[in-house]
């Protein structure tokens, strides 16, 4: 049985999965669900793909079939995800993480890349994750560190999934939302459809998958169920939003990276972060309730 640690802070409580991609698996506000929640089934499976949300390293979203270059290599990636040629999201939420460290109202969590895992990603790296609860809220910190002997490429993120309902309202501001090639690979940039969401954006009966560039950090949720709401700001190294809205479901995924979706193979957005040996990328996601 995967191992479930539970963490408490007045009212909210969160479980997580350190064997499970270090997924979380729920958080709840005086008992009351801020995100999906992970079936028991799927805990004892280890499908991190029905979890309430896991950390995105080396790279957030895809790849266009699994290639690029990088400082004269060219790299090839198997792909991870059934019935797509994109691999998705890396390779942490495909592996089980390494308690650190493990309090009442937080825990840290690593992995490290091996040899092992050259096919998924060829440049070592290693991976700090901690969750720390609080009264009113959760903190979210995802940290890369490179392990080569040379630069390599960097990305970052986290996928939530908050609940929703008829009455559940998305709001943020941001500059345009890209469209996508039949891939849900970013095409073009169109402020106008970046509107809708300064107003207050309805998911219910929407479908969306796109990446969202220009965003301020701040994303609010109102009328979720249970008549709660929720502020996720993050910290300016999560500079790109991507929006999961799929058709008829109670859940929305909204993706802070610190990268455009396929930047690595992309010249119309900033590049990808190329770290140093030893040098690290990071910073908070913070999710408020009220």
């Amino acid at each position: 049985m995967n191992r479930v640690v539970t963490l408490s802070a007045g009212l909210m409580e969160a479980r997580i999965a350190p064997e499970i991609g270090g997924a979380l698996l729920s958080l709840r506000y005086a008992g009351r669900s801020l995100m999906r929640e992970t079936p028991n089934e799927a805990i004892a499976a280890g499908n991190v793909r029905l979890t309430a949300g896991f950390p995105l390293v080396p790279y957030g979203n895809r790849i266009a079939d699994g290639r690029f270059e990088f400082s004269g290599r060219s790299c090839r990636l198997v792909t991870n995800f059934p019935g797509s040629s994109q691999p998705l999201h890396g390779i942490g939420w495909q592996r089980a993480w390494r308690v650190v460290s493990e309090t009442k109202d937080g825990c840290t969590l690593a992995y490290e890349s091996g040899a092992g895992d050259k096919s998924d990603w060829p440049f070592r790296f290693g991976t700090e994750l901690h969750y720390r609860l609080r009264p009113n809220g959760i903190d979210v910190s995802l940290y890369m560190t490179n392990k080569e002997e040379f630069p390599a490429p960097a990305g970052l993120g986290f996928h939530p999934f908050f609940l929703i309902g008829e009455r559940t309202r998305v709001r943020f501001a941001a500059k345009a939302l890209w469209t996508n090639d039949p891939a849900f690979l970013p095409l073009k940039p169109i402020v106008e459809e970046a509107r809708r969401f300064a107003s207050g954006w309805q998911p219910a009966g929407g479908h969306l998958d796109n990446d969202i560039e220009g965003w301020d950090g701040r994303l609010f949720l109102t009328a979720m169920p249970g008549d709660l709401a929720v502020t996720m700001t993050v910290e300016p190294v999560f500079s790109w939003l991507r929006i999961f809205n799929p058709p008829k479901s109670n859940s929305i995924g909204v993706e802070p990276m610190t990268h455009a979706t396929n930047a690595i193979n992309r010249s119309d957005v900033p590049p990808m972060a190329v770290l140093s040996t030893g040098e690290r990328l990071g910073g908070t996601i913070s999710i408020n309730v009220s």
